[in-house]
């Protein structure tokens, strides 16, 4: 296992090249940074990894691995959660944990897959699928938060998929649908 501590500000790991595998790391934040792992190309596969937040003075601003098109992710533990700004990526086998969002399908992030998972977040939504986030897949799941917000959030989201899922929150709604999330 390859141990890489993220200096303050920039990422642990970036990937600027395509079919790149980064497999069996650890990623320790021990100062405040936007990313644990900044994927911007196409077909990265992440498998194996863990993004662990040290304490204390240890931040992440943005993700604990944010990907874009086309990318993989498998039986990582991403503390930080894991933001999506592309299609068709898939995810398995892996947990999100933030103080943020845990999953977060940013802006236009279409056809995506994400199965057999766990998203948590004690302070804000688990799992956001944000603006024009559509025809996503989460299944087979469990999505939990315990905050005013809900676990899983749609805002203006639509044909997204949640099938075999478990959606929990004590503190507030399990799952909302904003305006223009069509379903």
């Amino acid at each position: 296992v390859a141990t890489i501590n993220a200096l303050s500000g920039n990422p642990a790991f970036s990937v600027f090249n395509t079919s790149v595998t980064l497999l069996n790391m650890l990623v320790v934040v021990t100062d405040v940074t936007g990313y644990g792992i900044l994927a911007s190309s196409a077909n990265v596969t992440i498998s194996s990894v863990n993004v662990k937040i040290a304490s204390p003075g240890g931040s992440i601003l943005t993700a604990g691995i944010s990907i874009t098109s086309y990318n993989a992710v498998s039986y990582s533990t991403i503390a930080g959660g894991l933001k999506i700004v592309g299609q068709g990526s898939a995810v398995s086998w892996s947990t999100m944990t933030s103080s943020a969002y845990a999953l977060d399908l940013a802006n236009g992030a279409s056809f995506n897959t994400i199965t057999q998972s766990y998203m948590s977040s004690l302070t804000s939504y688990a799992a956001f699928l944000e603006t024009n986030a559509n025809s996503n897949t989460i299944s087979w799941s469990t999505i939990t938060s315990n905050s005013a917000s809900s676990a899983l959030y749609l805002s203006a989201a639509s044909s997204n998929t949640i099938t075999r899922s478990f959606i929990a929150n004590p503190a507030g709604f399990g799952a909302r649908l904003a305006p223009n999330s069509g379903y």
